[in-house]
């Protein structure tokens, strides 16, 4: 869909629309997901889940922002699974507002670039790079934070 939200309107409001098409959805599923889904999935996985949803509401955006970057699952599924846990609404919003600006960004110039193919410059995937290098940040900083905690816990 983005790809050919550039393609039609080229990068800058392929970008801007399909970010707002992903928004909306993204607040469409995660209501969605409470609505029906947390009462009966919570009552169906009992311990499972709330210790995902305390491990998800513990890192907050990082865990939003991890999520949404990662090619884990379709869009619409990840916001109906956040909409059964006990994430709030803000941080979810903004974390998928800001993990969506790379990749809504770079397909749209990239659509674009097919309707003119001279357009298309190394620039292009700078969107792309800046996500991969914020997903390996925060992957690298939660296992620091981790092998922390386990030298604090050996040392007590």
């Amino acid at each position: 869909m983005t790809l050919a939200c550039g393609a039609l309107l080229g990068p800058a409001t392929g970008a801007v629309t399909a970010l707002a098409a992903a928004i909306i959805a993204a607040v469409a599923t995660y209501y969605a997901g409470r609505w029906a889904g947390r009462g009966a999935l919570g009552s169906r996985a009992g311990g499972k889940l709330e210790r995902l949803d305390g491990w998800l509401n513990r890192r907050g955006l990082s865990a939003v922002l991890l999520v949404r970057f990662l090619p884990l699952a379709p869009f619409g599924l990840i916001g109906y699974a956040y909409g059964t846990t006990s994430v709030c609404r803000k941080r979810y919003l903004l974390g998928t507002t800001l993990a969506s600006v790379p990749s809504a960004v770079s397909y749209a110039v990239i659509g674009a670039a097919v309707t003119s193919p001279g357009s298309m410059n190394p620039l292009t995937l700078a969107p792309a790079a800046i996500g991969i290098g914020l997903t390996t940040t925060i992957v690298l900083r939660w296992r620091l934070a981790a092998r922390r905690n386990a030298a604090a816990l050996a040392t007590a």
